[in-house]
């Protein structure tokens, strides 16, 4: 029997404020057709909550000729979730439903009160750069719906692929699914990408097809987004050499160059570059050329934060990147942060959960850094950039004082607080890194 999820609740007249409601058009609204408060919530950083444009969904199917697998390449045909600013939007809000079934226990049937409304009408006459989203071992496409949600509205066309990992009860079973998983990430994504931009796919949806694409992949979805951003893959060694000595050639010969429509790379706590299984050589790593952004929890035991992922960004000697570390933080850093039942496993709390930072405020943060991120390398905004360019390399080094007698006003660091890490309210830009290096360096 499924357990079912505690819902968020929403909070409607917190919502309604934000928006400039008042409170009697919030008495009227129903929760449902309400803006989440998580998407409204005035504690989060500037670029951390909606932004101006309303958000449609819908899903569409992507049929891949020859995805490989360990079986051999075949045809199958992949779900993505799209997410795209929309006008006007009426009616209710996308509830999205996922069944997540643990090894050897209960599957637990996941709900979330989405942002967006199904099939709403997208602006007439405008285009969007494209972002594809590709989630981790067993997740899913809705897994971080909020994150895609709110990029929607900030003026982006998100397709969250559903890559269907095969599901698993013992080790065997795990092997299997793992090793079509390193065989399927970059190509999925590759494939998803290539579609959406050839025109013949998601027609009507208000997609820049000429201009280049963002990705941003979660954990095995960050391997693959380190081979699709030009990381060729070191399949002479593990974890690959388990692998059919064919497959493993064909997934070296594809990921030998990035993907031509690839713009900007989100490599969220990414797999791979741990020393136990380092899917990349020093040499392999230096091949990645697009601007890139790294998002990792110091205390990510999963990908080795300290010998992977700090490896990873050193060596990606080919960028210009940055690497922003939620200090304490373990390998969740971009699912929705959920509600579970007081009794749940821990491995369902750790799908939605980290165990010392709060999961809104993780959302807000990492959602303001990755829209900062791609406004300025897919839309050349500057003003975008000034977030990324923070004056100190601790958070918590910030300076500005706030006098006695002083009240919170709300206000966010902006051109008159130079000392503080730009968008964040006074006092709550804590706990967080941020490294810069240039290509070459």
């Amino acid at each position: 029997m499924s357990q079912r999820l505690a819902k968020l609740p929403l909070v409607t007249a917190l919502a309604a404020a934000a928006l400039g409601l008042s409170p009697g058009a919030a008495a009227s609204l129903s929760a449902h057709e309400a803006v989440p408060a998580w998407a409204a919530a005035t504690e989060a950083p500037d670029l951390g909550r909606k932004g101006a444009w309303d958000v449609g969904t819908r899903v569409e199917s992507i049929t891949l000729p020859a995805r490989p697998g360990l079986q051999g390449p075949a045809e199958a045909t992949v779900p993505v979730r799209l997410f795209y600013p929309a006008s006007d939007a009426k009616g209710a809000r996308a509830r999205y439903t996922h069944e997540l079934k643990p090894p050897q226990l209960a599957a637990v049937l996941i709900e979330e009160d989405g942002l967006a409304i199904p099939s709403a009408p997208p602006p007439a006459g405008d285009e969007f750069p494209l972002v594809v989203m590709s989630h981790g071992l067993g997740g899913w496409s809705t897994h971080f719906s909020r994150l895609a949600e709110v990029l929607a509205s900030h003026g982006y066309v998100v397709a969250s692929i559903d890559h269907a990992d095969a599901r698993y009860e013992d080790v065997p079973g795990f092997l299997a699914a793992f090793g079509d998983v390193l065989l399927r990430r970059s190509h999925d994504q590759r494939a998803v990408m290539a579609a959406l931009t050839a025109g013949d796919t998601a027609k009507g949806l208000p997609i820049d097809r000429t201009a280049p694409v963002g990705l941003l992949g979660y954990s095995m979805g960050g391997y693959g987004a380190v081979g699709t951003a030009g990381g060729r893959y070191a399949v002479t060694v593990p974890p690959f050499t388990g692998l059919p000595a064919n497959a493993r050639n064909k997934l070296a010969e594809d990921t030998a160059a990035a993907a031509p429509q690839l713009g900007a790379a989100v490599f969220l706590a990414p797999w791979g570059a741990q020393p136990e299984s380092r899917a990349w050589t020093a040499e392999d790593i230096a091949n990645v050329r697009v601007p890139s952004l790294v998002i990792a929890g110091s205390d990510d035991k999963v990908v080795n934060y300290a010998e992977g992922l700090s490896w990873l960004f050193e060596q990606m000697k080919g960028a210009d990147r940055y690497m922003l570390t939620l200090r304490e933080a373990g390998h969740n850093v971009a699912g929705n942060a959920q509600p579970v039942p007081v009794d749940a496993p821990a491995s369902i709390i750790d799908w939605f959960g980290d165990p010392v930072w709060r999961g809104e405020r993780l959302n807000q943060v990492v959602t303001h850094f990755v829209v900062a991120f791609l406004d300025s390398e897919l839309k050349g905004k500057t003003d975008a950039a000034k977030y990324l360019a923070v004056p100190c390399a601790n958070s918590n080094d910030g300076r500005w004082p706030m006098p006695f007698g002083a009240l919170y006003d709300g206000t966010t660091a902006g051109d008159a607080q130079p000392g503080y890490w730009r968008g964040f309210h006074r006092g709550r830009a804590a706990g967080m890194t941020m490294e810069y290096r240039k290509a070459g360096e």
